[in-house]
């Protein structure tokens, strides 16, 4: 049996012990996370399948970058001002920044209203026709209405990962659409569209959520429209956006998963 005074020694002994200990394993956690974000990260820039993948990482610089590294897609979108053609709304750019998946690294914030990205037209975006995939991490802070995560045209050809408060989360490519579940407000969330020459498939969260049929090459009306993060169809994000990755291939069931579970840590 322990004396009153054993025990008041020992409580006493673990609360500094969690005092002292606790914030160097949480921030230990985090680190670990980080570098298997590195490693998501990593595998991206060296697909050959990868047009397009922004982390929005540099903080409050005035740029932001495609990092994707395959030769035929290296040089195809130069970093952009954010307070000129990508950042819209006149709203200056340090005030978009904010921190992100990682606590210590950055992400864009968006205002709802009239805040986006976009990507200037590149012959490339067009060659989505028999397979695609896009990605993200995304945190809604308001989630009515509809809210694009991304969005290129408004045409049969169209390509959209999007949510709406009525039918949940959606995926759409060459006039086909997937909706998935409704997000919850506040939380973060691992969204995936995939096409794979048979179905359009949502993942959220590193499982797949809803599948739609859909098959043939997808048929693009002439367009050179900008593909946008956080806007489209007149409507715009309100809340976080990290990692967006395009690729003009399907990634496999494993493969989102793989990426989710490295991400997931924090």
């Amino acid at each position: 049996m322990f004396t009153m005074l054993e025990l008041i020694v020992t409580l006493s002994v673990i609360a500094i012990l969690v005092t002292v200990l606790l914030p160097r394993l949480l921030k230990a956690r985090r680190r670990a996370g980080y570098a298997s974000w590195l490693a998501v990260r990593k595998s991206h820039q060296i697909d050959a399948r990868c047009i397009l993948y922004f982390t929005f990482e540099e903080g409050k610089a005035a740029r932001v970058e495609n990092l994707a590294k395959a030769a035929e897609v290296s040089s195809l979108f130069t970093p952009t001002d954010l307070d000129g053609v990508v950042m819209e709304g006149g709203v200056p750019c340090s005030s978009q920044w904010t921190r992100g998946r990682f606590h210590d690294k950055g992400a864009l914030h968006f205002n709802g209203t009239d805040t986006s990205v976009q990507v200037p037209y590149h012959g490339a975006l067009n060659e989505l026709k028999t397979q695609a995939a896009v990605e993200a991490w995304v945190y809604g802070s308001s989630l009515t209405g509809t809210r694009p995560i991304l969005v290129r045209g408004n045409d049969p050809g169209s390509l959209a990962l999007f949510h709406d408060d009525s039918a949940g989360l959606g995926f759409e490519l060459g006039g086909a659409t997937c909706h998935g579940p409704k997000l919850e407000e506040n939380t973060w969330y691992y969204v995936v569209g995939v096409y794979d020459e048979t179905h359009l498939r949502l993942y959220v969260n590193g499982g797949e959520v809803a599948s739609t049929a859909f098959s043939g090459s997808v048929t693009y009306v002439p367009t050179t429209a900008a593909l946008e993060i956080g806007s489209g169809w007149g409507r715009n994000w309100r809340g976080i956006i990290d990692g967006v990755a395009l690729l003009r291939d399907e990634l496999s069931p494993d493969e989102v998963k793989k990426s989710y579970e490295l991400g997931r840590t924090r």
